[in-house]
């Protein structure tokens, strides 16, 4: 028995000596690696090694190791897939098994010191089979508000049976957000996210060998290793380089943590201490301290390649999914698509109700290579009340393997259209929508109407049923040039009845339906200079619009989901996309719909006016803003001279109401309206409003000192939406407080007795 726990311990300083090699830098950094095929270290612990690598046939390794245990671990080479994970300035590369299964280089982004920038900023995932073949590749910008969520989701839509890799490139702890936070705890990694700073890079690998809620943590007892070259156990410091050794020599200092005991000399200046620590699956992770400008990260791990193993469904067996099992094997990333169970299939449009169809109208879905993002918006569409009923038209914009696979699973026709322009340019949406809305009545001839979608869109359950009921509006009424789906004043506070709808001096936008002729219209006189919005075009050309107003519900009938993209950031994303709120009745019934044409809305303005109440607007107040007493409409009149609002009158009720402010986009006639607190409000501008102005109405416009105010307020709600994280790593004479990578403050932190002043000159102490 004595005899096996000494070969065991002879065993296990071999493959130390080996992990030593796989997990390795070009320079002297620190790397913390929490777990590599039952190798880990202790819990927040670091190591250093020169740029030194051995191979199992170096010299070096033969004459280190007996010829049994050279044996064994070239046996071990076979069984295993090696992994090297690269991340720096230059550029982004996974390789496995010398097979490049990410090349993101930077487009020649400095490698100085002196400019700190890196290319693709934020957490690159990427999905990989057991078999060692790419499934899915994303990047989330987490320096952006709102895209650690869209990272969380993108998780939490992967099969099991997948390995999953991080690249976190600074800064991309800045909205990381609580919930990705949690969900790398419940990954098993104890550093990403929690125990990295600002400036501060991250690999992170992981088995997911199940969903998400479902994973677990077991206690382990595992292996710690510290690498001891040529220096004592000290702390040393110097610019932004720390770092730490560990000599047995020096018992006295190791922390208290360390079973002193268990520390065993072997092969010279090798170390390892059994110790507990929570893992979940993480396979390994690793990241680089520093206190200024970030450093590059290399790790090398060897996976037992017969240890994971891909998921099967009993569905795979059978033959009318085949086309679906086939996507499934081949992609990742579509959530209950590839569920093992109750699987989301194109039969689900026959379960939806059947709605009352007036006429067919096809809906054109307009998109490019975002097939996971496409799939969201075509399944809330199939889920949509008669949607067996109806026609959808898929318009590619080039030839894009995924989504036209995408495409062929769900049972929808596509069509491609030649990419125009460079990618992530304005060119290329404008050309593919204008392509889009000309396609969409070539392949239906029959149809006079077609609804227009783009993949970053999920739309409400009865948006079919929505097109559907409003459509003969645009047979009798010449002055529409189209239906809308979505409102920009779709928010709570002033928005609340599903039945009503406006009509507004707008353009079309997210989700919008439009007649065969009017069509023809737009597309033979299409904007010129490609380079700008295609939807603004519309509303500034007078050739397309020739004054024409847009239908718009009160309560939209489409969600922005796109999250980060061409027109839309991560901040506006934050502040306005997502406050806004989505019909989610099924059977919401319109109403008044005869109103709606043209003297007919006018003359209804006219006559509530003429019974509303003449308030002013509190715009500083927090909670009363209007007057309690009635339940009428009431109305404001405001001094504005055009619907630019250059006395920012609209601009600051509007800012006061927590509603779109940019400008008067959804203006009629001079006139605005809101839905406060289940009374309508009408913002006249005067003399701006020829029809409902009125000679005795009291103006009302802001000084400048008040427009800021309520510029301030808004400001501020705005801010409690967007507060980054900032994690700052100081330097600290604490060895264990280094050594767990615990030598950080936060907002929730302050410095700790042993940490050095922010200028290094003097030890914190208690006092």
């Amino acid at each position: 028995m004595h005899m096996i726990k000494r070969s065991q311990h002879a065993l296990l300083a071999s493959l130390l000596l080996i992990l030593e090699t796989l997990v390795s830098a070009r320079s002297y950094f620190r790397a913390a690696v929490v777990k590599n095929f039952n190798l880990t270290m202790l819990e927040g612990g670091s190591f250093y090694t020169r740029p030194r690598r051995q191979t199992f046939g170096s010299r070096e390794l033969r004459e280190t190791l007996d010829w049994p245990h050279y044996q064994s671990l070239r046996a071990l080479q076979m069984q295993h897939l090696e992994l090297t994970a690269s991340l720096n300035r230059t550029l982004l590369q996974i390789t496995l098994n010398g097979r490049k299964i990410l090349d993101q280089p930077s487009n020649g982004v400095s490698d100085s010191n002196k400019n700190d920038t890196w290319p693709y900023h934020g957490v690159t995932v990427v999905s990989v089979s057991p078999a060692g073949d790419v499934k899915a590749v994303d990047r989330f910008q987490t320096y952006h508000p709102g895209q650690g969520a869209q990272l969380v989701r993108f998780l939490q839509a992967l099969q099991p049976g997948r390995l999953v890799i991080f690249l976190a490139v600074p800064e991309w702890i800045l909205f990381l957000g609580e919930e990705a936070k949690k969900t790398f705890r419940l990954l098993g990694f104890n550093l990403g996210g929690h125990k990295t700073c600002n400036h501060e890079a991250w690999i992170g690998v992981a088995f997911l060998d199940s969903t998400l809620e479902n994973f677990g943590r077991e206690k382990r007892s595992d292996m710690a290793i510290y690498n001891h070259e040529e220096a004592d156990f000290q702390s040393w410091h110097d610019s932004d380089k720390e770092i730490y050794t560990a000599d047995p020599r020096h018992n006295d200092k190791i922390p208290t943590w360390l079973d002193k005991e268990s520390i065993l000399r072997k092969n010279g200046d090798k170390f390892h201490a059994k110790a507990s620590v929570w893992t979940g699956r993480v396979i390994a992770e690793a990241t680089v301290t520093t206190l200024r400008i970030s450093k590059p990260i290399l790790l090398n791990i060897m996976l037992p390649n017969k240890k994971y193993k891909d998921v099967a469904c009993d569905w795979h067996e059978e033959t009318t999914m085949k086309e679906q099992r086939h996507f499934c094997t081949k992609y990742d990333g579509y959530d209950d698509l590839c569920r093992c169970r109750d699987p989301f299939t194109s039969k689900m449009k026959y379960q939806q109700p059947r709605i009352k169809i007036r006429e067919k109208i096809p809906f054109a879905v307009v998109t490019a290579n975002s097939p996971r993002k496409l799939y969201r918006t075509l399944r809330s569409l199939l889920e949509a009340s008669g949607s067996a009923q109806t026609e959808i038209l898929l318009v590619i914009d080039g030839i894009q393997e995924e989504t036209m696979a995408l495409a062929g699973v769900l049972g929808i026709a596509f069509i491609v259209h030649k990419p125009q322009g460079e990618p992530h340019s304005n060119v290329r949406p404008n050309t593919n929508v204008r392509f889009a809305l000309e396609s969409v009545f070539d392949v239906f001839p029959e149809s006079d109407k077609a609804v227009i979608l783009e993949d970053d869109l999920v739309v409400s359950p009865d948006i079919i049923r929505y097109f559907q009921e409003t459509s003969w509006l645009l047979d009798v009424d010449p002055t529409l040039l189209a239906v809308n789906a979505f409102s920009y004043n779709s928010i709570r506070g002033v928005a609340l009845d599903t039945a009503a709808l406006r009509r507004v001096q707008a353009y079309p936008y997210y989700g919008w339906m439009m007649r065969r002729h009017v069509a023809r219209q737009v597309v033979t006189s299409w904007m010129n200079d490609e380079t700008g919005d295609w939807d603004k075009w519309m509303l500034r050309d007078n050739r397309t619009s020739r004054g024409r107003d847009v239908l718009i519900p009160e309560v939209s009938r489409t969600y922005h989901d796109g999250g980060l993209g061409v027109h839309v950031s991560g901040f506006y994303q934050t502040i306005f996309y997502e406050r806004i709120i989505v019909n989610t009745d099924r059977d919401a019934q319109l109403q008044n719909l005869t109103k709606l044409q043209k003297d007919a809305y006018e003359a209804h303005l006219a006559e509530e006016l003429r019974r509303a109440q003449p308030v002013v607007v509190d715009v500083l107040s927090s909670s009363e803003k209007l007057p309690r007493n009635g339940t009428g409409p009431i109305v404001t009149y405001v001094s504005a001279i055009t619907h630019h609002d250059e006395q920012l009158s609209f601009a600051t009720i509007m800012m006061s109401l927590g509603t779109y402010d940019l400008d008067t986009l959804e203006i009629f006639g001079g006139l605005m309206i809101f839905n406060v607190e289940g009374r309508r409000l009408y913002v006249v501008g005067c003399p701006l409003s020829v029809l409902y102005c009125r000679k005795d109405a009291r103006l009302v416009a802001p000084t400048p000192e008040l427009h800021e105010q309520v510029s301030a307020l808004v400001e501020r709600r705005e801010q409690d939406h967007l507060r980054p994280f900032l994690q700052q790593r100081v330097r600290t004479t604490k060895f264990e407080r280094e050594a767990t990578l615990s030598n950080f403050i936060n907002h929730n932190t302050t410095y700790q007795p042993g940490d050095l002043s922010p200028d290094g000159k003097y030890v914190i102490t208690d006092n």
